[in-house]
């Protein structure tokens, strides 16, 4: 985890692992437990990136609070468009935001 990531964590269901493992585009295996990717600090809800999905999209979770037992969502969203003026192919996690387009704070990159 970054040193400047929020990281407060939350639990998915396995239900909602294997639903997002299966997803046809998937770049990684979900695991049960992520970590919030805003910067520390953040005001609002927290977000994790969990899956890849398509046409500049992912699979993210969203709650409040600490997460354990707790209620959170699951949403497609868009990815940011901030780059390091780097076409989207060429995107690697130095060169671009691997958050979603509207995201609190700054940029990861």
């Amino acid at each position: 985890m970054d040193p400047d990531e929020c990281g407060i964590p939350v639990v998915l269901t396995a239900d909602d692992v294997a639903k997002l493992n299966a997803e046809p585009r998937h770049a990684h295996e979900v695991q049960p437990v992520a970590t919030c990717d805003l910067e520390g600090g953040h005001p609002g809800e927290h977000h994790a990136y969990l899956q890849e999905t398509a046409n500049r999209t992912g699979w993210w979770v969203r709650w409040e609070g600490n997460g354990f037992g707790g209620a959170y969502v699951l949403e497609v969203l868009r990815h940011c468009h901030l780059t390091r003026s780097v076409p989207y192919e060429d995107w690697t996690d130095e060169e671009a935001c691997l958050l979603w387009r509207g995201h609190p704070g700054r940029c990861d990159f």
